[in-house]
């Protein structure tokens, strides 16, 4: 994984994607703060947000495991969001697209969700996140 900053301001990219929380997590919490991120980037920006991933498990929170169970607990957590799986994800085909996440510290949730993303064969993906901890 190539980890770079990239000034977002002069970033190019298509659509934007939030990393998605579950739906029962999301219930308790009332926002997915990954996604309100993404609404202001695409407001300033201009770009469209698509919600194209969805987590289909209900994973341990990540601050409580090591760098090897972080891996393993959003392995297989993430898949396309069934409403693209029914009209194509044709549109992020050789398009740029940001991945927004409000925290980085493996970066096994950005890894994952790029792989669900890299399917569809994007030019390229960025990740952008609130706060990267080290």
């Amino acid at each position: 994984m190539l980890l770079t900053q990239t000034n977002l301001a002069t970033h190019e990219f298509d659509y934007i994607v939030p990393v998605p929380l579950h739906w029962a997590r999301y219930a308790a919490r009332g926002f997915n703060q990954a996604h309100e991120m993404a609404k202001v980037i695409g407001s300033v920006r201009n770009k469209p947000v698509r919600r194209v991933v969805r987590r289909v498990h209900k994973t341990a929170f990540q601050s409580s495991l090591s760098s090897k169970e972080r891996q393993e607990n959003v392995k297989s957590a993430f898949d396309i969001h069934y409403w693209y799986k029914l009209t194509g994800t044709d549109f992020l085909k050789n398009k740029h697209v940001l991945i927004v996440d409000d925290l980085c510290t493996t970066g096994a949730t950005l890894v994952h969700v790029a792989k669900v993303l890299a399917k569809f064969k994007p030019a390229s993906l960025t990740a952008f996140v609130g706060c990267r901890a080290v």
